[in-house]
Parts: structure tokens; sequence; C-alpha cells
């Protein structure tokens, strides 16, 4: 059976279906963090048009937060394709942490992307896809007002979109929102 995760943020719901099926071990810390409240207060604060959304890191003042379960495994196992969820990186295969992103478009580049020059297939793993059956926020309003967000004194500013709070459920909304 499916979880759903839902991110009630600032601008509406997002609805993500853990895929365990194709990243066991990376949802199992995705629902460790979740229950930590890692991700409640944090905000979007990467947005490249036709590219991807990214958050799960910074909160709105420009801080940090310490992931607490530690490195992730690579898990590749699919593609990433419009409106997949996938665990960001920091330039080794293993070194994902609570950082991730939802790709606005099939960005193939990222299923090889290049590490110290020689290319990995599959660095960048996915872990769940955008769902929802009413969808109340989209993609491009995320995109926008996040790639409208300015730094101000080290922090990002009052348009930030953030994540208020997570929620899991299992209720079934399968239909992928994202296409």
């Amino acid at each position: 059976m499916s979880q759903f995760l839902t991110l009630k943020t600032t601008h509406g719901d997002i609805k993500i279906r853990f895929r365990d099926d194709v990243a066991p071990s990376t949802c199992k810390a995705m629902r460790q963090l979740v229950s930590s409240k890692m991700y409640d207060g944090c905000c979007f604060y990467r947005a490249e048009p036709g590219f991807v959304i990214q958050g799960g890191l910074r909160l709105p003042d420009g801080s940090i937060r310490d992931s607490p379960v530690g490195k992730l495994p690579l898990e590749y196992k699919i593609p990433n394709t419009r409106g997949t969820v996938t665990m960001a990186r920091w330039g080794e295969p293993d070194s994902a942490t609570s950082e991730w992103f939802i790709n606005l478009n099939t960005n193939t580049n990222l299923d090889r992307y290049t590490v110290r020059i020689a290319p990995m297939r599959g660095l960048l793993a996915v872990l769940g896809e955008v769902v929802s059956p009413e969808p109340k926020c989209t993609a491009g309003e995320l995109t926008t007002r996040t790639a409208q967000t300015k730094p101000v004194n080290g922090g990002l500013d009052a348009e930030a979109i953030r994540i208020e709070r997570t929620l899991w459920t299992d209720k079934d909304c399968s239909q992928r929102y994202l296409r």
C-alpha cells in the first residue's frame, strides 16, 4: 500500500505519493523526517521555471536545519519525469539528507548526472510523485512565487512559500497531478 504526504503550504496543498517499490530506504527515512517535523516551517527556496522547485533544507530566515537521519543510500530505479519528487544530493551517490525537489519537466539529464567527471547513472533518485485529485496549489504558481523570492538580511522575503505542516494519509489519491 502506498502512503501519501500532504505538504500544507502557505499557497495551498501539495500531495505526494511515496514509491516504496522503487526507493524503500529513502521513503522510510522521509517518514522519519516528517515524523520529526523536519519540514514544518521550511520553505521552497529554489525555483527554475521548466526545471525544478526545491525545498526541505532552509527556513525563511535563511538558516539550515540539520537532517536527523544522516546520509541516505542511492536508490535509482525510475527516471526523473515531470511531477516526480527526487532527493537532492551533494555530489556523491550516497549523500542525500533531507533536501528534495519536484521535477517540473522530464529531466533525463538528471538520470545520468556527472560526479567528479565520471557519469553515474541515476545519481538523483526518485522517491515519489505529485498527486492530487483537486489541486489547490499549482507548480506554476510555486515556481513564479519562489523565483520572485529575494534574499533579505540573510533570509528570504515574506513571500517565500513555506511548508506550514506535513500530514500522512493512506487515502488513495493516485491520479498524477503534473504530467
